[in-house]
């Protein structure tokens, strides 16, 4: 320092010169917050304003400091200190990561979303030169929206709106959090929002009844055509895996989160009913009634001797851990059964290329055209919104409601019999209905008044 004054009724509250910034006056708070650094340097300006020039008198440097040091008293006593510090954006981005990822109620699919949208969200902000949490504009966040659109994924295609929807979710979520941190003021949040409607969100397709038969007889001859025992059985599993979602119902993920502790085959009124404990899904723990066709696939797959204890997965990888969704086995699958019986299942009518998360909407279909089964019910056993059920799935509930809409009392059917014979109850119904003429005479007598005979 070149020059110092320190208050003295004021303990650790300073304004100096530096050796490197000519005359003008500096000011160093005091901060005493538990967390937080414990001084706060700034440049003293005119007037107090942020682009005022920078004051190089020392009286005028000692007035700026006090006015400005009862701010920053107040910010203290209000619990509002950490905004007086400018907080890096990325650094406020990996703080919510890391606590979204120890909070232990948060489930694996609002973890792994979160993780995921920190990278582009850090690319984007650095790209538009924005480094404090603080200085982010309204205007700078919606921009991420049309930034994202022309983004394209690893794959070459451009990513879907759903997927800049959960990111803008993603990103308000951390300026929630930088609010609760007094990063930033609540006054100064940015209102940037992105949704798609249920009319904007397409539907994977699934498979038609004939169609499943069809992947399904596939599944059992696939396995047979390779020689190599290790191919072999990660065939058979994958064979276990889809049959197991299309009786289900499951997410893709959540299958793969099921514990065999978690799987409970019981009887029931003379038959089998499959029971799964789900406590990792995407909307919860729930608990899942699966179609008994699911216990043979179960128990082929309990039958692997890698690990077979109560805490072990129901689908195990080779060195006895979680196996991951086997969506490329899946894609390969549908491939060796194009080349080698020319029968293409790969994509439906929308022109998506089908995964194993069409399988689970095969199931949707197939409750609703076959089975008896309520919306709510069908709804809440899958993990989703009744609304999503309707949206998706209304040519199947359509279809399953065929009989009831096109139902007619037996009263208002069409009469058998000839057109003449129709034509004649129609003369005589209308013959009930007409009027009965009046009786008398068609004109009434006139009675005269006395002065007029």
């Amino acid at each position: 320092m070149r020059r110092k004054y320190a208050f003295p009724e004021w303990p650790g509250l300073v304004i100096f010169q530096r050796e490197d910034a000519g005359d003008n006056w500096y000011v160093r708070f005091p901060i005493k917050v538990k967390g937080l650094r414990p001084y706060k340097i700034q440049l003293l300006r005119e007037g107090g304003e942020e682009n005022g020039s920078p004051t190089t008198s020392l009286e005028t440097a000692k007035q700026w400091a006090l006015m400005q040091y009862g701010a920053v008293m107040t910010a203290v006593r209000k619990g509002d200190a950490g905004a007086l510090f400018d907080k890096s954006l990325e650094d406020v981005i990996t703080e919510y990561v890391a606590e979204v990822q120890s909070d232990r109620s948060r489930g694996k699919t609002a973890v792994k979303r979160a993780t995921m949208a920190a990278i582009p969200l850090k690319r984007y902000f650095k790209e538009v030169g924005v480094r404090l949490i603080a200085r982010i504009t309204t205007e700078i966040a919606k921009g991420y929206i049309d930034w994202r659109h022309k983004q394209v994924t690893y794959r070459g295609r451009s990513v879907a709106p759903t997927t800049v929807m959960h990111e803008m979710q993603i990103l308000n979520q951390i300026f929630d959090y930088a609010i609760d941190k007094r990063y930033m003021r609540h006054e100064d949040r940015p209102k940037a929002t992105f949704s798609v409607s249920l009319k904007n969100r397409t539907k994977r397709d699934g498979f038609t009844t004939d169609e499943w038969k069809v992947l399904e007889a596939w599944l059992w001859e696939w396995p047979k055509l390779t020689l190599n025992g290790r191919t072999r059985e990660r065939r058979e599993q994958l064979r276990d895996y889809c049959i197991f979602l299309y009786y289900s119902g499951m997410r893709p993920g959540e299958a793969m989160n099921l514990l065999n502790r978690d799987v409970h085959l019981l009887e029931q009124d003379g038959g089998e009913v499959v029971i799964l404990d789900l406590h990792e899904g995407k909307t919860g723990e729930r608990d899942v009634v699966a179609m008994p066709e699911a216990a043979d696939a179960i128990r082929r797959l309990k039958s692997r001797k890698i690990a077979t204890g109560q805490n072990d997965p129901l689908f195990i990888n080779d060195k006895g851990g979680k196996l991951g969704v086997p969506s490329t086995t899946f894609s390969r699958m549908l491939d060796d059964l194009f080349e080698e019986k020319e029968i293409d299942l790969r994509m439906g009518r929308t022109k998506q290329r089908r995964t194993p998360y069409s399988l689970r909407h095969t199931y949707a279909d197939t409750r609703l055209l076959q089975g008896d089964v309520d919306v709510f019910d069908l709804a809440e056993n899958m993990g989703t919104s009744v609304q999503m059920i309707k949206h998706h799935y209304k040519h199947a509930r359509n279809s399953a409601k065929a009989k009831e809409l096109t139902y007619v009392k037996p009263e208002y059917r069409p009469k058998p019999g000839s057109i003449e014979q129709l034509e004649a109850e129609v003369r005589k119904a209308n013959r009930k209905k007409a009027k009965p003429k009046p009786k008398g005479p068609k004109f009434p007598y006139l009675v005269l008044a006395e002065d007029e005979e």
